[in-house]
């Protein structure tokens, strides 16, 4: 039986600081055969089509900046594969990454979609990198290998091209959740998403204190809208993240004193008032205190180890 070609597909926007990592990771796996890389440039203003030049890829250029969901619905239209994986441009696959994928939805053959997860390992010197990918790792631990889950994140994943298109591909109009919405599009319709931690991916991207609470501010923002935009009857299968219901109701109070907090700094920098200042200092011990579990765990991480990720 041929095995089902995978088709990579990496969406870049001024990508050049990260994309050759990103690309050196996929070809490294020397045992991987049978696939293609996509490249959709978003309308880059800096040099990333020119590194991109150097790599045995098919690319894909738009004539105006769209979003990383319309970059990613121009790659699936144009791959080959019966499989695509969906990397971002700022991140690096680990090898073995094919054979996981094949053996995800060879093992579950009700699977429509499989997750990867982060690297515990950040290669990033930043404390709000660090703090951010560790939060992330954090999470998913928590989640049985191979269980079923009701998200996906569109930083690692593969999905079957007949389930992608059956379920609408993504939709630009729900920029920053296009990934949520799909998912729960796809398991509205009785697909299922399985979780698979030996996919794992690097994140190399840099955060500093502002960036961190303002991606976190217009991601509530935006999955908020999404809940109202939602038909009753997809409401229900919206998750905040990878895990269920159940689990998420800390990450939800998070993100959404995260985006507060953001506020109240920007509006105590603009208007030098005291009381916007408290207010800050008492939502970050807030913060502390809902994620002290969290927090106490980055005490006890080291070098990190595989059982971590196949637990």
């Amino acid at each position: 039986m041929t095995e089902e070609k995978i088709s990579i597909i990496v969406p870049t926007h001024n990508s050049e600081s990260t994309i050759c990592r990103c690309l050196n990771a996929v070809f490294l796996d020397s045992k991987a055969a049978n696939y293609e890389v996509i490249i959709v440039d978003d309308f880059s203003s800096d040099d990333t089509l020119d590194k991109v030049g150097n790599f045995p890829v098919k690319i894909i250029t738009l004539k105006r900046h769209s979003g990383a969901a319309v970059a990613r619905n121009a790659g699936a239209s144009a791959a080959e594969g019966e499989i695509l994986f969906f990397l971002d441009s700022d991140v690096e696959v680990e090898s073995g990454w094919r054979e996981e994928i094949v053996e995800s939805f060879s093992a579950y053959p009700q699977a429509r979609a499989v997750q990867g997860v982060y690297d515990v390992n950040c290669p990033i010197d930043s404390f709000p990198s660090l703090s951010r990918n560790f939060y992330k790792c954090y999470n998913i631990k928590k989640i049985k290998n191979a269980s079923e889950i009701p998200g996906m994140n569109s930083y690692c994943f593969a999905i079957k091209k007949d389930a992608f298109e059956n379920a609408g591909k993504f939709d630009p109009g729900t920029e920053r959740v296009e990934d949520l919405d799909l998912a729960t599009r796809l398991v509205s319709s009785g697909g299922k998403i399985i979780l698979n931690k030996r996919i794992i991916a690097r994140h190399l991207k840099k955060y500093n204190l502002f960036s961190l609470l303002k991606t976190d501010y217009l991601k509530v923002l935006a999955k908020m809208r999404l809940i109202l935009n939602k038909k009753k009857s997809e409401k229900t299968k919206i998750t905040f993240s990878l895990n269920d219901k159940g689990m998420m109701l800390g990450e939800f109070i998070t993100l959404v004193l995260a985006g507060l907090l953001f506020l109240t700094l920007i509006f105590s920098l603009v208007f030098l008032k005291f009381h916007y200042a408290f207010a800050s200092l008492i939502l970050l011990l807030t913060l502390f205190l809902i994620n002290a579990g969290f927090f106490l765990s980055l005490i006890h991480i080291s070098e990190p180890t595989r059982p971590l990720y196949i637990s």
